[in-house]
């Protein structure tokens, strides 16, 4: 048996390349892995946009409604702003008007009282 020390060392070349082509396909396996892992967390964070998009776009549709609301209660408010101070001004004038009738009043009994009082005294008189 003859002992030939280059044929030993192409084998040992070739077990580290051996080595070498499973080391690289481990590699290659792994960062195949760690792309898939990547694309569903994208998927995921896609799917996350996705549904705060369609909120946010929720969100301002219902900012636009209650907007609108808002501005159509504003404007009620207004008017009924305005009907109130008429009918207030309405009030005071027949309030006003109420006070002179009761002093009108007043002065009539008064001078009723005294015409009965002098129509007594006119008729003690006679009596």
């Amino acid at each position: 048996m003859t002992f030939n020390g280059a044929g030993s060392s192409n084998a040992a070349a070739k077990v580290d390349d051996d080595d070498t082509e499973d080391t690289n396909e481990q590699l290659l396996d792994v960062q195949r892995r760690n792309m898939d892992l990547q694309d569903r967390h994208l998927d995921a964070l896609s799917d996350v946009l996705s549904r705060q998009k369609r909120l946010a776009g929720s969100i301002g549709d219902e900012l636009d409604l209650q907007s609108d609301m808002l501005e159509e209660l504003d404007e009620n408010v207004q008017h009924s702003h305005g009907l109130i101070n008429r009918a207030t001004k309405a009030l005071v004038r027949v309030s006003e008007a109420t006070k002179k009738d009761r002093l009108t009043q007043l002065l009539c009994v008064i001078i009723c009282i005294i015409i009965v009082v002098v129509f007594i005294v006119l008729l003690a008189k006679f009596l």
